[in-house]
């Protein structure tokens, strides 16, 4: 079976919990008109107020809910890149001032009652917890005010994430409570199913990208170098350390857009081909800069970025981790190398660099899987029917 057809048949209980779902609607049959249905609210809650996958993924249905069923809004801490992009699409967000990514026991505690509170004040019909911390807190505070319908969505298990075994399983523990607590639990890859839970892909729409020439003179590339490229934040799960390592004394030019807590030590440890450009705006326009795109990481749950790859065409070369495998397709739709493994990474991209047809083949496969796939509407229809 191809790799699209594996894709596609993964998806068949998506779209059997749609048909089990969907609503009805109350028809007057004397009169055969259709009663005016009163809209769901839905609140989606996340920590961070960024850019990042999960932040993308709470923006794309916030904003995509049809108006005519659905009143939205979104609380989260800070006022960051996700909050004005809401406010473009006249979604109204609300901040939880006590929000925190780490561990606070104060703050976590403080924001706990905040969600309670807000809860009560909003009265949700429906609240969508995302990120690892919302998922238990933000669970126990929606049934302790008593809202109707809770949605968690998983975009990558921390317990799977490279620590200590003793802080896995406890880890492990509190996603179980957060995911009991809550009436449906969404992972968005099938590495990350289990028991109880309901698997829909990340969704994406087409793109708008610049010219190959135009992108490379907005970043400043010489036109006839060999780009490798990643778009991502400069943190330990994401591994650029590999790729410095892969590309260090070659006929290759690496590119890294994106900030974060390790830029400095890999900025240490680089070479002259290694160019940080640090955050860019609408990053994925400039993509066809690249002639590769590679994905270090050692955890992830469904990556966006490789869905824009695909979009723009471009060979990826990524890690055999989480979701991953279910987007690129070994020696068919991109190469897959084991994490932290450096020297095969560096034979993948001298494969590519070597054999371009390849290249241009792996694309265009990686292209027709994500416009098969990974299609925003599907992600919209099988998020809508669970609420």
């Amino acid at each position: 079976m191809s790799h699209v057809s594996d894709m596609r048949h993964g998806k068949t209980d998506i779209h059997e919990s749609q048909n089990r779902c969907t609503p009805c609607y109350n028809l007057e049959i004397s009169h055969f008109v259709t009663k005016p249905t009163e809209r769901k609210k839905v609140l989606y809650v996340i920590t961070k107020s960024n850019f990042g996958g999960a932040q993308r993924y709470v923006f794309d249905l916030a904003a995509n809910l049809p108006r005519d069923h659905f009143e939205v809004a979104v609380a989260c801490g800070g006022s960051g890149l996700l909050v004005e992009r809401l406010a473009t699409q006249g979604v109204r967000t609300i901040e939880v001032k006590n929000f925190r990514r780490d561990v606070s026991p104060i703050n976590d505690v403080r924001a706990f009652f905040e969600l309670i509170a807000l809860y009560r004040r909003e009265r949700p019909d429906v609240v969508h917890l995302n990120s690892a911390k919302p998922v238990t807190m933000g669970a126990l505070a929606a049934r302790i005010a008593r809202v109707p319908r809770i949605v968690s969505t998983i975009h990558g298990w921390a317990s799977n994430e490279p620590r200590p075994f003793w802080q896995r399983i406890i880890i492990r523990l509190i996603e179980w409570f957060g995911t009991a607590l809550a009436h449906e639990t969404i992972v968005v890859c099938q590495h990350d199913s289990r028991a109880g839970t309901t698997l829909i892909y990340n969704g994406i729409d087409s793109l708008t990208f610049l010219t190959r020439e135009d992108a490379r003179r907005a970043l400043s590339i010489p036109h006839d170098a060999f780009v490798v490229g990643s778009i991502g934040e400069l943190t330990r799960n994401k591994n650029y350390s590999t790729l410095i390592e892969a590309v260090r004394g070659r006929d290759m030019l690496a590119v890294l857009i994106g900030d974060g807590d390790e830029r400095t030590e890999l900025e240490h440890m680089a070479d002259t081909n290694v160019v940080f450009k640090g955050y860019v705006p609408d990053a994925a326009q400039y993509l066809p800069a690249f002639d590769v795109f590679v994905l270090p990481s050692l955890k992830e749950g469904l990556p966006y970025v490789l869905l824009e790859a695909g979009l723009a065409r471009l060979p990826v070369i990524a890690t055999r981790v989480g979701g991953i495998p279910e987007i690129v397709s070994d020696d068919s739709s991109g190469i897959l190398v084991k994490p932290g493994d450096s020297t095969a990474l560096t034979r993948a991209l001298e494969q590519y660099h070597e054999d371009r047809f390849l290249a241009k083949t792996h694309g265009s496969s990686l292209n027709d899987t994500v416009n098969i796939v990974f299609r925003l509407e599907d992600m919209i229809g099988g998020t809508t029917a669970l609420y």
